[in-house]
């Protein structure tokens, strides 16, 4: 079991990246006002991660198959979006394309001021490890090893060379609010819990983007919940842009965008009250796109 977990971990996180940049849990950017879901009048700073155009076909011919079509999305410094669809709609394909775990078939995927869509596995693993931190539903923890562990592992396999792995993994765990129960095992823990250390791991590193596949499915409705806000706080306190599919409808009040895929299409963006993206620039020059917000400041 051990041995599956390194592997998924290790083919999710990816190679090291050049460099870790620790979070500063003093930076002084003025937070989004508490609870800025959907009609927070916040300007919009520049994406993220932008996806233009993008299809995924799996097969050929009349095995052909389109789990994705002319898929095109922004993502946002601190803003939430919820991803919504029936099963088999798309969802996953898409945020898997966006975390560049999987190859688009056609279409631009924008990050770090460049189309990294026909990049290989060589380039892929460094991008993927610096800008994207995955939270699953299935908590994907290590049994043998405690909250404190499962985070510092996973920062030095972002960063073998990271010297403060073991005080990042606590301060991470302390920020989620696990900080009394760092040293348990996961069996000790609950499934709220285990999810925040889960969390707690994705911010390793930094990463600006964090993506989440159903994490609170497993999850009863208040424990749910409360892990959604933890998400919606990381996003409003630190500028970060969250990506979240979900079947639950109850989370919309955490979002300040849900977009919905049916049949491999985004079917609709709504936006609420927030004001309008700033003009796209034109065809083959993407809006210059920042890694990184230069001050953030911890919950």
């Amino acid at each position: 079991m051990i041995a599956l977990a390194v592997n998924e971990l290790v083919s999710t996180l990816g190679a090291a990246p050049p460099a870790t940049t620790p979070i500063d849990p003093t930076g002084g950017a003025a937070p989004r006002p508490a609870g800025g879901a959907v009609g927070v009048p916040t300007p919009r700073l520049a994406p993220l991660a932008r996806m233009v155009g993008v299809a995924k076909t799996y097969g050929r011919g009349e095995n052909a198959v389109a789990a994705l079509t002319a898929a095109s999305l922004d993502v946002h410094p601190g803003e939430v979006t919820l991803i919504e669809g029936p099963s088999g709609s798309g969802k996953t394909t898409l945020i898997s394309i966006l975390g560049l775990l999987l190859t688009p078939t056609a279409g631009e995927i924008w990050l770090e001021g460049k189309d990294v869509a026909g990049l290989g596995e060589r380039e892929l693993p460094a991008l993927r490890a610096r800008n994207f931190g995955f939270v699953f539903q299935g908590f994907n923890l290590f049994p043998a090893l405690t909250a404190v562990e499962n985070v510092a592992i996973a920062i030095r396999m972002k960063n073998p060379r990271a010297r403060n792995a073991d005080a990042e993994a606590r301060r991470l765990l302390e920020q989620v609010g696990l900080g009394p129960r760092m040293h348990h095992l996961p069996a000790d823990l609950s499934g709220g819990q285990k999810q925040r250390v889960a969390i707690a791991r994705a911010l390793g590193g930094d990463p600006p983007i964090l993506i989440g596949d159903e994490p609170t499915a497993a999850l009863d409705t208040r424990t749910a919940l409360s892990v959604m806000e933890l998400l919606r706080e990381l996003a409003t306190r630190q500028r970060r842009a969250v990506v979240v599919v979900t079947h639950d409808p109850r989370l919309e009040r955490f979002a300040d965008r849900v977009v919905r895929v049916e049949d491999g299409r985004i079917q609709s963006i709504p936006r609420g009250a927030l004001p309008p993206a700033p003009p796209a620039e034109p065809s083959g020059s993407p809006p210059p796109i920042s890694l990184r917000s230069s001050t953030r400041s911890t919950p």
